[in-house]
């Protein structure tokens, strides 16, 4: 009962300085993953939109949106708010991956092919293995062998992967 009462204190405390700073993201955030973590997903969901409403430029709540629809495998909602992030952060190649990988889970190969080019070719960031069949793939359902045959290239000649996780 005790411990019932703490988290019903911390979630109204987090309620009331929301409201207080309604332009406070953090404290939203905060909200948002007391809600997740407690199971209430439509109360975070709706805290989560309220946030966005509120700060249509900020760079953390689409993403939240975002990973929070792609854990749903809620491919569109996902990818809408990787669009309003990439427009608010263009040159963030880890979130179009993150795009690229949605487009692709939704059938959507032209996308998804054009975001691993534009993410994976040259990115600083180590792609996964998964990433880089997914981009052979878009580009093997595009019709567009020459790119799918560059990044199984690039997955053989290039790649650190065990012999073991390519047969996978």
């Amino acid at each position: 009962l005790e411990a019932e009462q703490t988290i019903k204190l911390a979630i109204d405390s987090l309620v009331n300085a929301v409201a207080l700073e309604p332009r406070n993201t953090l404290f939203a955030q905060d909200l948002f993953a007391a809600y997740i973590d407690l199971g209430m997903n439509e109360d975070a969901e709706r805290v989560l939109h309220a946030a966005l409403q509120r700060n249509p430029r900020d760079k953390v709540l689409p993403m939240t949106a975002a990973r929070l629809y792609e854990s749903k495998e809620d491919w569109p909602s996902a990818v809408f708010y990787y669009d309003v992030a990439l427009r608010n952060d263009p040159s963030n190649p880890v979130w179009r991956r993150h795009r690229a990988v949605c487009h692709f889970r939704q059938g959507s190969f032209e996308k998804a092919q054009s975001d691993f080019s534009r993410s994976l070719a040259n990115s600083p960031v180590k792609p996964q293995l998964s990433e880089h069949l997914a981009w052979a793939e878009a580009a093997l359902k595009t019709e567009d062998h020459e790119e799918a045959s560059r990044v199984l290239d690039l997955i053989v000649n290039e790649g650190e992967f065990r012999t073991a996780d390519l047969e996978v």
